[in-house]
Protein backbone atom coordinates (compact mmCIF):
# COMPACT_ATOMS: atom_id res chain seq x y z
CA UNK A 1 0.00 0.00 0.00
CA UNK A 2 2.71 2.22 0.90
CA UNK A 3 4.31 1.97 -2.43
CA UNK A 4 1.28 2.67 -4.27
CA UNK A 5 0.44 5.74 -2.22
CA UNK A 6 3.80 6.70 -0.55
CA UNK A 7 1.86 6.25 2.73
CA UNK A 8 -0.99 4.21 4.52
CA UNK A 9 -4.22 5.02 4.07
CA UNK A 10 -5.69 7.00 7.32
CA UNK A 11 -6.85 4.27 9.69
CA UNK A 12 -10.17 6.28 11.04
CA UNK A 13 -10.84 6.37 6.98
CA UNK A 14 -10.24 2.52 6.92
CA UNK A 15 -12.52 2.16 10.39
CA UNK A 16 -14.98 4.17 8.52
CA UNK A 17 -14.65 1.84 5.67
CA UNK A 18 -15.14 -1.10 7.18
CA UNK A 19 -18.54 0.25 9.00
CA UNK A 20 -19.83 1.28 6.20
CA UNK A 21 -19.20 -2.26 4.06
CA UNK A 22 -21.24 -3.91 7.06
CA UNK A 23 -23.79 -1.83 7.31
CA UNK A 24 -23.86 -2.59 3.72
CA UNK A 25 -24.20 -5.90 4.03
CA UNK A 26 -25.64 -6.36 7.43
CA UNK A 27 -29.06 -7.42 6.92
CA UNK A 28 -28.97 -9.69 3.78
CA UNK A 29 -28.94 -12.56 5.94
CA UNK A 30 -32.37 -11.56 7.68
CA UNK A 31 -30.70 -10.27 10.83
CA UNK A 32 -29.48 -6.96 11.37
CA UNK A 33 -26.35 -8.09 14.07
CA UNK A 34 -23.43 -6.49 12.64
CA UNK A 35 -22.41 -10.17 11.53
CA UNK A 36 -21.78 -10.81 7.40
CA UNK A 37 -23.03 -14.33 7.14
CA UNK A 38 -20.64 -14.53 3.95
CA UNK A 39 -18.19 -11.68 3.25
CA UNK A 40 -16.35 -13.87 0.10
CA UNK A 41 -19.80 -13.06 -2.28
CA UNK A 42 -19.76 -9.47 -1.48
CA UNK A 43 -19.55 -7.20 -3.82
CA UNK A 44 -18.37 -3.51 -2.96
CA UNK A 45 -19.19 -0.56 -5.15
CA UNK A 46 -16.55 1.88 -5.78
CA UNK A 47 -19.98 4.80 -4.48
CA UNK A 48 -19.55 3.09 -1.10
CA UNK A 49 -15.79 3.70 -0.99
CA UNK A 50 -16.27 7.25 -2.65
CA UNK A 51 -18.82 8.05 0.59
CA UNK A 52 -16.68 6.37 3.07
CA UNK A 53 -14.27 8.62 2.30
CA UNK A 54 -12.00 7.20 -0.27
CA UNK A 55 -10.55 9.07 -3.34
CA UNK A 56 -9.67 6.95 -6.53
CA UNK A 57 -5.93 6.27 -5.47
CA UNK A 58 -6.80 4.65 -2.01
CA UNK A 59 -9.54 2.56 -3.94
CA UNK A 60 -7.16 1.01 -6.39
CA UNK A 61 -4.76 0.47 -3.85
CA UNK A 62 -7.39 -1.14 -1.75
CA UNK A 63 -9.10 -3.06 -4.53
CA UNK A 64 -5.27 -4.59 -4.99
CA UNK A 65 -4.93 -5.52 -1.35
CA UNK A 66 -8.74 -7.58 -1.33
CA UNK A 67 -7.31 -9.17 -4.44
CA UNK A 68 -3.94 -10.07 -3.00
CA UNK A 69 -0.94 -10.80 -4.32
CA UNK A 70 -0.57 -11.60 -7.82
CA UNK A 71 2.27 -12.21 -10.33
CA UNK A 72 3.87 -9.91 -13.13
CA UNK A 73 1.16 -11.54 -15.68
CA UNK A 74 -1.78 -11.00 -13.37
CA UNK A 75 -1.74 -14.24 -11.84
CA UNK A 76 -3.35 -14.98 -8.44
CA UNK A 77 -0.36 -16.15 -5.60
CA UNK A 78 -2.64 -16.20 -2.66
CA UNK A 79 -5.70 -14.79 -1.21
CA UNK A 80 -6.56 -11.94 0.98
CA UNK A 81 -8.10 -11.28 4.04
CA UNK A 82 -12.20 -10.67 3.63
CA UNK A 83 -14.16 -7.00 2.92
CA UNK A 84 -15.29 -7.16 6.70
CA UNK A 85 -11.68 -8.10 8.24
CA UNK A 86 -10.42 -5.09 10.50
CA UNK A 87 -8.12 -3.09 8.04
CA UNK A 88 -5.81 -1.69 10.94
CA UNK A 89 -3.01 -3.82 10.14
CA UNK A 90 -2.65 -1.54 7.05
CA UNK A 91 -2.67 1.42 8.53
CA UNK A 92 0.87 2.40 10.24
CA UNK A 93 3.57 4.99 9.58
CA UNK A 94 5.96 2.39 10.72
CA UNK A 95 5.48 0.49 7.65
CA UNK A 96 4.07 -2.81 6.97
CA UNK A 97 3.57 -5.84 9.45
CA UNK A 98 5.96 -7.03 11.22
CA UNK A 99 5.75 -10.43 10.60
CA UNK A 100 6.13 -10.65 7.01
CA UNK A 101 9.23 -8.72 7.19
CA UNK A 102 10.80 -10.17 10.15
CA UNK A 103 10.06 -13.94 8.09
CA UNK A 104 11.84 -12.26 5.40
CA UNK A 105 14.77 -11.07 7.48
CA UNK A 106 15.14 -13.67 9.72
CA UNK A 107 14.01 -16.94 7.65
CA UNK A 108 14.26 -16.43 4.04
CA UNK A 109 16.81 -13.89 3.58
CA UNK A 110 18.65 -14.80 6.93
CA UNK A 111 20.02 -11.35 7.00
CA UNK A 112 18.63 -9.06 9.72
CA UNK A 113 19.70 -5.33 7.75
CA UNK A 114 17.54 -7.01 4.39
CA UNK A 115 15.30 -3.86 3.39
CA UNK A 116 12.26 -5.25 2.31
CA UNK A 117 11.81 -2.10 -0.05
CA UNK A 118 14.55 -3.53 -2.12
CA UNK A 119 12.25 -6.44 -2.99
CA UNK A 120 11.39 -4.36 -6.19
CA UNK A 121 8.01 -5.69 -8.61
CA UNK A 122 8.25 -8.89 -8.66
CA UNK A 123 9.85 -8.89 -4.99
CA UNK A 124 6.66 -11.52 -3.68
CA UNK A 125 6.69 -13.39 -6.17
CA UNK A 126 10.38 -14.19 -5.65
CA UNK A 127 9.99 -14.31 -1.72
CA UNK A 128 7.04 -16.37 -2.04
CA UNK A 129 8.74 -18.79 -4.10
CA UNK A 130 11.82 -19.30 -1.98
CA UNK A 131 9.90 -19.69 1.28
CA UNK A 132 8.38 -22.40 -0.60
CA UNK A 133 11.59 -23.87 -1.89
CA UNK A 134 13.55 -23.57 1.82
CA UNK A 135 10.01 -24.79 4.28
CA UNK A 136 7.59 -26.74 2.98
CA UNK A 137 9.40 -29.86 3.02
CA UNK A 138 9.84 -28.65 6.91
CA UNK A 139 6.66 -27.26 8.00
CA UNK A 140 4.23 -27.34 4.90
CA UNK A 141 0.53 -28.08 6.06
CA UNK A 142 -1.06 -27.72 2.12
CA UNK A 143 -1.06 -31.56 1.67
CA UNK A 144 -4.60 -32.40 0.88
CA UNK A 145 -4.02 -36.68 1.04
CA UNK A 146 -5.13 -37.40 3.98
CA UNK A 147 -5.13 -41.10 3.55
CA UNK A 148 -2.17 -42.40 6.20
CA UNK A 149 -5.01 -39.85 8.79
CA UNK A 150 -7.70 -41.58 8.14
CA UNK A 151 -6.13 -45.15 7.74
CA UNK A 152 -5.12 -44.48 11.49
CA UNK A 153 -8.40 -43.52 12.79
CA UNK A 154 -8.00 -39.79 13.18
CA UNK A 155 -10.36 -37.43 13.23
CA UNK A 156 -10.14 -33.53 12.40
CA UNK A 157 -12.31 -30.41 12.58
CA UNK A 158 -11.56 -27.40 11.13
CA UNK A 159 -12.39 -23.70 11.54
CA UNK A 160 -11.70 -20.12 10.17
CA UNK A 161 -12.85 -17.00 11.47
CA UNK A 162 -14.49 -15.48 8.59
CA UNK A 163 -13.31 -11.70 9.42
CA UNK A 164 -10.06 -13.17 10.29
CA UNK A 165 -7.19 -9.89 9.53
CA UNK A 166 -3.98 -12.29 9.11
CA UNK A 167 -4.91 -15.41 7.70
CA UNK A 168 -7.07 -15.40 4.49
CA UNK A 169 -10.08 -17.64 5.00
CA UNK A 170 -10.02 -18.58 1.41
CA UNK A 171 -7.17 -20.34 1.97
CA UNK A 172 -8.64 -22.79 4.44
CA UNK A 173 -11.55 -22.83 1.86
CA UNK A 174 -9.30 -23.85 -0.85
CA UNK A 175 -7.57 -26.49 1.02
CA UNK A 176 -10.50 -28.27 2.33
CA UNK A 177 -11.59 -28.67 -0.97
CA UNK A 178 -8.57 -30.16 -2.35
CA UNK A 179 -9.18 -32.44 0.34
CA UNK A 180 -12.22 -33.29 -0.95
CA UNK A 181 -10.88 -33.92 -4.75
CA UNK A 182 -7.94 -36.13 -3.49
CA UNK A 183 -10.13 -37.87 -1.08
CA UNK A 184 -12.83 -38.93 -3.03
CA UNK A 185 -15.59 -36.13 -2.09
CA UNK A 186 -17.92 -35.22 1.14
CA UNK A 187 -19.69 -38.36 1.60
CA UNK A 188 -16.39 -40.21 1.86
CA UNK A 189 -14.45 -37.94 3.79
CA UNK A 190 -17.55 -36.70 5.90
CA UNK A 191 -16.24 -39.73 8.47
CA UNK A 192 -13.32 -38.15 9.50
CA UNK A 193 -12.84 -34.29 8.64
CA UNK A 194 -15.70 -31.36 8.95
CA UNK A 195 -15.11 -27.90 8.06
CA UNK A 196 -16.63 -24.24 9.60
CA UNK A 197 -16.83 -20.91 8.84
CA UNK A 198 -17.42 -18.57 11.35
CA UNK A 199 -18.78 -14.97 10.80
CA UNK A 200 -17.55 -11.99 12.34
CA UNK A 201 -14.77 -13.94 14.04
CA UNK A 202 -11.24 -12.58 13.76
CA UNK A 203 -7.86 -14.66 13.64
CA UNK A 204 -8.70 -17.46 16.10
CA UNK A 205 -10.64 -15.25 18.34
CA UNK A 206 -12.13 -11.64 18.81
CA UNK A 207 -14.31 -9.57 16.54
CA UNK A 208 -18.08 -9.19 16.51
CA UNK A 209 -18.98 -12.26 16.00
CA UNK A 210 -19.60 -15.42 18.56
CA UNK A 211 -16.03 -16.31 19.13
CA UNK A 212 -16.43 -19.15 22.07
CA UNK A 213 -16.95 -22.34 19.54
CA UNK A 214 -17.27 -25.87 21.08
CA UNK A 215 -14.63 -27.13 18.50
CA UNK A 216 -12.79 -29.60 21.13
CA UNK A 217 -15.21 -30.51 22.61
CA UNK A 218 -17.12 -31.94 19.85
CA UNK A 219 -13.96 -33.98 18.33
CA UNK A 220 -13.45 -35.55 21.84
CA UNK A 221 -17.22 -36.46 21.28
CA UNK A 222 -16.51 -37.32 18.49
CA UNK A 223 -13.42 -39.45 19.03
CA UNK A 224 -14.37 -40.98 22.68
CA UNK A 225 -17.94 -41.26 21.99
CA UNK A 226 -18.87 -41.75 18.37
CA UNK A 227 -21.06 -38.55 18.74
CA UNK A 228 -20.60 -37.31 14.95
CA UNK A 229 -20.71 -33.58 15.04
CA UNK A 230 -23.28 -32.03 12.83
CA UNK A 231 -23.18 -28.24 13.51
CA UNK A 232 -21.16 -26.66 16.11
CA UNK A 233 -22.32 -23.94 18.58
CA UNK A 234 -20.69 -20.60 18.90
CA UNK A 235 -21.34 -17.91 21.96
CA UNK A 236 -20.27 -14.35 22.46
CA UNK A 237 -19.22 -13.61 26.17
CA UNK A 238 -19.26 -10.42 27.34
CA UNK A 239 -19.00 -9.47 31.47
CA UNK A 240 -19.80 -13.36 31.24
CA UNK A 241 -23.35 -13.03 29.86
CA UNK A 242 -23.76 -14.73 26.30
CA UNK A 243 -24.53 -12.01 24.21
CA UNK A 244 -24.66 -13.52 21.00
CA UNK A 245 -25.33 -17.53 20.01
CA UNK A 246 -25.36 -19.06 16.81
CA UNK A 247 -25.48 -22.55 15.15
CA UNK A 248 -22.27 -22.72 12.75
CA UNK A 249 -22.99 -25.43 10.07
CA UNK A 250 -20.72 -27.61 7.98
CA UNK A 251 -19.01 -25.96 4.95
CA UNK A 252 -20.73 -25.36 2.01
CA UNK A 253 -23.75 -25.18 3.94
CA UNK A 254 -24.96 -21.55 5.86
CA UNK A 255 -26.61 -21.11 8.49
CA UNK A 256 -29.90 -19.37 7.90
CA UNK A 257 -32.07 -17.67 9.96
CA UNK A 258 -35.66 -19.18 9.63
CA UNK A 259 -37.22 -15.26 9.69
CA UNK A 260 -38.64 -16.08 13.25
CA UNK A 261 -38.27 -15.65 16.73
CA UNK A 262 -35.40 -15.04 19.12
CA UNK A 263 -32.12 -15.04 17.20
CA UNK A 264 -30.37 -16.50 19.90
CA UNK A 265 -32.33 -19.53 19.93
CA UNK A 266 -30.45 -22.10 17.73
CA UNK A 267 -33.66 -23.55 16.94
CA UNK A 268 -34.69 -20.76 14.90
CA UNK A 269 -31.79 -21.56 12.76
CA UNK A 270 -31.13 -24.34 9.74
CA UNK A 271 -28.43 -25.45 7.56
CA UNK A 272 -29.20 -25.25 3.94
Amino acid sequence: MQEELNKPIDNNKLVKIRKAIIEFADEKDGIKDGLINDPTTLEISDELLYQAGLDKDEIRTLRKIWQGPTDQNGKSLWFSIEPTAPLDVLASNKGPLPIPVDYLKYWIKQDPNFDWKTLGYNGFENYLNESIELFRPIMGTDNPDLSQFKKLGGKMIIWHGLDDRHIAPRGTIQYYNNVLKIMGGKDYTDNFIKFYLAPGVDHCNGGDGPDKINGFESLVNWVEKKEVPTRLIAKKIENGQVTIQRPLCQYPEKTIYNGKGDTNNLENFVCQ
